[in-house]
């Protein structure tokens, strides 16, 4: 039996939520889920997490980050493009435009493991700087809750 693609998802990001991002991709590369399905439900939970009042600032302070590492730190052009790409997918799904969403994904160069990955990452990072790594075990149970993960607290 195919894992819950959710829960999948919601275990990497709490791995990128504390920094393992060998771990996060791990559980990503390993799980018995069609990628596919891990980008979509990886760019669903990203794009709740973002969701909400001053949503749109969230997503321009990420772009703004990613173009400052690729300045900062020599980030290659394809990591830059990745990063982008899945903002605005997210961005999309978050503004109701799932339209949008799709013309952005179906137009892609990279994987759907590449999608899903750098959309852990990116919840990942957001919620450890929100919340810190040793605050976040209510939202993560509140996610499982949200999308439907057996064994949800």
């Amino acid at each position: 039996m195919p894992d819950n693609p959710f829960a999948v998802v919601i275990t990497s990001v709490e791995r990128a939520c504390r920094d393992d991002r060998e771990g996060a991709l791990k559980v990503l590369q390993y799980a018995d889920v069609p990628h596919q399905h891990l980008a979509q439900a990886a760019l669903m939970v990203f794009s709740s997490v973002l969701a909400g009042d001053g949503a749109a600032a969230r997503y321009r302070e990420l772009r703004a980050r990613v173009h400052q590492l690729a300045v900062d730190v020599g980030a290659g052009d394809a990591q830059v493009i990745l990063c982008l790409e899945v903002l605005a997918v997210a961005e999309a799904l978050t503004g109701g435009d799932p339209d949008r969403a799709r013309d952005v994904a179906d137009g892609s160069s990279f994987s759907p493991l590449d999608y899903a990955y750098a959309a852990v990452a990116f919840t990942g990072q957001a919620i450890s700087g929100w919340l810190g790594p040793e605050r976040t075990s209510g939202l993560f149970a509140a996610l499982r809750r949200e999308y439907g993960v057996e064994g949800a607290a």
